[in-house]
């Protein structure tokens, strides 16, 4: 941006307006459109008085069905209950009121009842109208179960129409006559109860939003003179009677855009306020607060991005709308923007995310070092702030002081006392990088597993296959060795089967050693046998240097099965035409004996594709394969799970290796008794 454009967008008078206009609650479009409707319907009044009640009745009805599903709707995010008895009462009110319409006199459908019963229900519905204003009030900062408030509203509801339709309940109007005493008296009385109501919450006024409170105050005081207007008229077409629908729909109208545009698009924490009545609980208050911030082990950052908003807000005003198209193809505007946060408050939790000692360090990696991914993030989180949402949550990278890259989740939040602007934030700092390395490795091991038990399940079908179409032509040497197959096919799925549940009992504490003396030279023989066929394939020689008297105690099943990972991994990654040497060196001392136990050292030498000194100290990490074997097949469980069978047995293992030549196992167990 050029030196004038900066000065054009800093002295705008039309930002600050644009910002100054935000958060009204009504726009001149909506009262000329709902000012416009009232006339509409006040029109009718000149044609067709029923007309008129229906149409006034008919729109109250929906607005009311607005409330309630907003109300609703809202119930989860709100802790206190105010909006939702606002709104299940809405309902029944709007119920009330729909088969008042249908029973007014004039539409004949139910002839037999005359003016009254119209009336009846008019004055049942105000009740529960006017009493929900005072539990809603009563209720404040309370929260009450969604399922209690239905039950108690349809057991009201059903027993005030029971006693309508059975005539029990208290006449209300008389043809001819006019409003009886009842009717006059319970509108007093609903009156009332709307004062009271006014009062209570006039003297709780501190306790709600200051935009809310007004608004309830008004709210009621529709609802007060509309009622008033109820105990005036004597005929039930009478002037007096389209006033209160009048009053009566532009209350619910109220009620319905602070239900819509305060309580639902911003219900967290803006219906009430909590009040702090002395020093000391503010202080307290504080106290606790910074304590939380600055021992909690999520980072916690405080900005002010007032100046990246007016930033923003001139962009918009030169007509720029998608600010992340915007900031992809102007990156220098993008770190320009950047370079106009201020970092107003972190914590401790900061300094870890980063690899930092110092504050000038910190202020450096957030506000000056960030990687690509970093950078893209910003800019959408600009673009989502600056279209009206109040959290932003999204995963990026960030670059720590020795330049590592860490996976993070971040949460972006308008500073609570900015409810209407964006310019301060806090950003709140997951490290997730265990989680996306433990995901990434699962999504390795899923597609190992899968590919392991494709080849074993795809030879058990074919075996199985050929056996039952070709059973009468197979002769016996045939059948035998498609027999051979299913059963080797069926022991590598028991194995990987029998390798996952291993490391379950592992985790878990539960794998138990079954000691006892064994010959180490037939189990080396036996596991060479085992895995014969591979060996052939490969052309691989074998030498076993292990004296054939060589005692020890073990567990026989699990060291059969630590250095069968060994074995098999050798010949795996061997060359053809390699060869493979094991070792037992008894009474080892030496380098891979360091507290100088007395004990045996195993060694398995390979000549293969080796591996890199970057990959070994990863070796034994659960799901890891090196990018060098991908093409191998593997779960990369193996290596873990010989580690920890070794670990049982009081063992250590090292890996010494040169890439692309040689790579050598050694396992030392120290001597064990039963």
């Amino acid at each position: 941006m050029t030196e004038k454009e900066n000065n054009q967008y800093a002295n705008s008078e039309e930002i600050e307006q644009k910002e100054n206009s935000k958060g009204k609650l009504f726009t001149w479009v909506e009262i000329s459109t709902f000012t416009f409707i009232l006339i509409i319907i006040f029109s009718t009044t000149f044609f067709s008085y029923l007309l008129f009640h229906s149409l006034a009745e008919v729109f109250s009805i929906i607005i009311a069905g607005g409330i309630f599903l907003i109300g609703w709707n809202s119930r989860k995010y709100i802790d206190e209950s105010y909006f939702l008895i606002l709104g299940i009462s809405a309902l029944f009110v709007g119920i009330f009121d729909l088969i008042h319409t249908l029973a007014y006199e004039g539409l004949n459908i139910f002839p037999e009842h005359g003016g009254n019963l119209s009336t009846q229900l008019w004055i049942a519905g105000r009740y529960i109208q006017a009493f929900s204003f005072l539990f809603a009030t009563l209720m404040r900062n309370k929260k009450v179960s969604q399922s209690i408030l239905l039950f108690f509203y349809s057991l009201i509801s059903l027993t005030l129409l029971l006693f309508i339709f059975l005539n029990l309940f208290p006449i209300c109007f008389v043809d001819g006559v006019g409003l009886t005493p009842f009717k006059i008296i319970s509108e007093y009385i609903i009156i009332i109860i709307f004062a009271i109501t006014f009062l209570i919450t006039y003297y709780f006024k501190y306790e709600f939003n200051k935009q809310i409170y007004q608004l309830i105050l008004i709210i009621l005081i529709f609802f007060i003179f509309s009622e008033f207007t109820f105990t005036l008229y004597h005929n039930v077409y009478g002037p007096f009677n389209e006033l209160g629908h009048i009053l009566k729909i532009i209350a619910f109208y109220i009620l319905y855009k602070l239900i819509v545009l305060v309580g639902f698009n911003n219900p967290v924490g803006i219906l009430f306020k909590e009040l702090k009545h002395s020093k000391e609980k503010m202080r307290e208050s504080a106290a606790r607060y910074f304590n939380l911030f600055e021992n909690s082990p999520i980072s916690v950052c405080e900005y002010d991005f007032s100046a990246i908003k007016k930033y923003v807000d001139f962009l918009q005003s030169k007509g720029i709308t998608n600010l992340s198209e915007y900031f992809t193809k102007n990156k220098d505007d993008l770190l320009n923007c950047i370079s106009l946060i201020k970092i107003l408050n972190f914590n401790k939790a900061t300094f870890d995310i980063y690899k930092v000692d110092n504050k000038d360090d910190l202020i450096d990696k957030l506000t000056k070092t960030f990687t690509e991914e970093a950078l893209n993030a910003f800019k959408n989180e600009l673009y989502a702030l600056s279209e009206g949402k109040k959290v932003v949550d999204f995963e990026t990278t960030v670059n720590t002081l020795t330049n590592d890259e860490k996976n993070v989740l971040k949460r972006v939040s308008i500073v609570p006392s900015y409810e209407e602007s964006w310019s301060k934030v806090i950003v709140n700092t997951i490290d997730i990088s265990s989680r996306v390395s433990a995901e990434k490795k699962l999504e390795e091991f899923i597609s190992s597993v899968s590919h392991e038990l494709r080849t074993p399940i795809t030879v058990l079908k074919q075996s199985l296959y050929n056996l039952n179409k070709y059973k009468e032509n197979l002769d016996d040497g045939l059948k035998s060795d498609i027999f051979d197959a299913v059963v080797r096919n069926v022991n590598l799925l028991s194995e990987l089967i029998d390798d996952i549940l291993i490391i379950s009992r592992i985790d878990e504490k539960l794998q138990v050693l079954e000691l006892e003396e064994i010959s180490i030279y037939k189990i080396f023989l036996n596991l060479i046998e085992l895995m014969e066929p591979k060996i052939k394939a490969k052309n691989i020689s074998t030498i076993i240097n292990i004296d054939e008297n060589l005692k020890l105690v073990a567990d026989p099943r699990r060291f059969s099965q630590i250095f069968r990972i060994f074995v098999d991994n050798a010949i795996k990654y061997s060359k053809n035409n390699s060869s493979i040497e094991i070792f037992a060196f008894n009474h080892y001392q030496g380098k891979y004996n360091p507290k100088e136990d007395e004990g045996i050292l195993f060694q398995i030498v390979d000549h293969g594709i080796g591996i890199k000194q970057k990959d070994i100290q990863h070796l034994f990490e659960r799901f890891f394969r090196s990018k060098d074997v991908t093409e191998i097949p593997g779960t990369g469980l193996g290596l873990s799970i010989a580690e920890e069978l070794i670990k049982l047995h009081g063992g250590n293992i090292y890996v010494d290796s040169e890439f692309g030549k040689s790579t050598t196992i050694s396992v030392f167990f120290p001597k064990m008794n039963f």
